[in-house]
């Protein structure tokens, strides 16, 4: 089976409706049957789909999303002060770079390894 591309044309954002009415004017598009009521267009795998409003909005977010999207915040946020203070802590007592790397990179392997089953 094909991969389709599909373009979500916003239809409040100017450059996003420009940009699709200049592909649609110098592409031999097919109008192809509404979707949602919603214009839509095909050409080749790809399709092109007008939407009158923004796109996303949050309502339509899965609510279990929020609580992954939290602990990567939070563990980023940790990360992101503990790292550049860990060279001096390793040097007060005495662990040297390589072991101060394998332990970075293990916390980052870990991390991936343990995200693979949420994704």
């Amino acid at each position: 089976m094909a991969e389709v591309v599909l373009i979500a044309v916003n239809g409040d954002d100017i450059a996003s409706t420009n940009q699709a009415k200049f592909l649609l004017e110098n592409n031999p598009w097919e109008q192809r049957d509404d979707v949602e009521t919603h214009p839509s267009y095909a050409i080749g795998n790809v399709r092109m789909w007008f939407l009158p409003k923004r796109i996303l909005w949050e309502d339509h977010i899965d609510q279990r999303v929020w609580p992954v999207a939290a602990s990567s915040l939070l563990m980023g946020s940790a990360i992101g002060v503990v790292l550049p203070v860990m060279p001096l802590f390793a040097r007060d007592i005495g662990v040297s770079a390589s072991e101060l790397g394998l332990v970075i990179g293990v916390m980052g392997v870990t991390r991936l390894l343990f995200n693979i089953p949420a994704a």
